[in-house]
């Protein structure tokens, strides 16, 4: 069952995006953060199919990371990771 709050000129402010290429073999990631004075009310990410994600997850109020493992053996994997930013004003 879900549970939806809701707040007087609660909207979402905008949702952001930051892109990144992880090379072959290690690991890397990529976080975007709200603009000043919106919060943070979920994110998400879009990988290509040889990323392992071992990392999904806010790490501050207003922001959002995403880690991965890219296990191609010669491409660089592309990681796209979205912030959701919601402003009550």
């Amino acid at each position: 069952m879900a549970s939806c709050l809701t707040a007087p000129g609660a909207h979402v402010a905008t949702t952001l995006v930051a892109t990144t290429t992880v090379v072959p073999g290690p690991s890397g990631g990529t976080q975007v953060s709200c603009p000043a004075g919106a919060l943070l009310s979920g994110g998400n990410f879009v990988g290509d199919k040889y990323t392992f994600v071992y990392n999904f997850l806010p790490t501050a109020a207003s922001t959002w990371e995403v880690d991965i493992t890219n296990e191609t053996p010669s491409d660089g994997e592309e990681l796209q990771v979205y912030a959701m930013c919601l402003s009550l004003g």
